[in-house]
């Protein structure tokens, strides 16, 4: 156990129907030096059930008070034994080479401290909706939004005890994207073509849950922390006014899809585009547009 080179920890919250497919991904690996770590965020289900009836040397199962899920993927991280740690969520999963394409990543850049592997999101019927392969260079494109998946991240275990997710609750579903603006301020974050993971879309996800308080909580939060981290400002300076832009407008997309809050939606757009001029000419504003004017419906 000394010698583990992968931790993957998998923080959970009432994932019974998905958590044991994900955990089976990770036990089939073709690189088998690592250890799972499942921490239960206080689930309310019979998660913790399902998890402990796996008999597997290599898992280890920790519940703990419900404090969200940055606090429990860093509580994960402090148990840690491996060299480097990766994230995943307890409704997606891997492919069988996920961590023996990691390993093959650190023998050519044995010094990477933080690098990403490409993934996929399906259905919850398998069907791909979208791949993301390489996606370099990640140091100047993650200011303009966050395409990268937790579970293809991978950082050495030193530099995330250093740099943790932010654990304040206002940004669930945000701290990733400003866990991963603050790597790149610090570090030269990597990038691999390899696709070894899929993120399940279903209705379930918490993203995909529209709550106007909760997403205006969020985006107000995620701007001022990224404002307020100095070596954000150091290495992007005025150019990570993008990176608000795109949390504003999303702000504004996801409160013009319930339907409800128009003005608020037109505020952060506005704010949004002040920012950066640029989110004028993205999809995503067209979008916002067609919504506001009644053009488009969720269905």
């Amino acid at each position: 156990m000394n010698d583990i080179l992968f931790t993957i920890v998998i923080p959970t919250y009432n994932r019974a129907k998905f958590i044991r497919n994900t955990i089976d991904s990770v036990l089939v690996q073709s690189y088998e030096n690592f250890e799972v770590i499942v921490v239960d965020d206080g689930s309310t289900d019979n998660t913790g059930e399902i998890v402990r009836s796996i008999k597997d040397p290599r898992l280890s199962y920790y519940n703990k008070a419900n404090e969200e899920r940055a606090a429990a993927r860093n509580f994960g991280a402090r148990k840690a034994k491996g060299a480097f740690v990766n994230f995943l969520d307890s409704d997606d999963y891997v492919y069988p080479d996920h961590l023996a394409e990691a390993r093959n990543f650190l023998l050519d850049l044995p010094d990477a401290k933080v690098f990403h592997l490409g993934y996929e999101i399906r259905d919850d019927k398998g069907k791909v909706l979208k791949k993301f392969e390489q996606q370099k260079p990640i140091n100047d494109n993650i200011i303009f939004g966050n395409s990268l998946a937790t579970n293809g991240v991978f950082v050495e275990r030193q530099a995330f005890l250093e740099n943790p997710f932010n654990e304040d609750r206002r940004l669930s579903s945000l701290e990733d994207w400003e866990l991963w603006l603050r790597l790149a301020a610090r570090f030269r974050f990597y990038d691999a073509k390899s696709i070894t993971s899929v993120l399940v879309q279903h209705d379930l996800r918490s993203v995909m849950l529209q709550d106007i308080p909760r997403i205006t909580e969020k985006v107000d939060a995620f701007c001022d922390i990224i404002a307020r981290d100095n070596m954000n400002q150091s290495k992007y300076g005025d150019l990570l006014k993008n990176a608000s832009a795109s949390a504003r407008t999303y702000a504004a997309l996801h409160i013009a899809m319930t339907g409800a809050g128009k003005g608020l939606s037109w505020r952060y757009l506005r704010r949004g585009v002040s920012d950066s001029m640029s989110q004028m000419f993205s999809k995503r504003f067209i979008v916002i547009m067609l919504f506001l004017f009644g053009l488009r419906r969720v269905h």
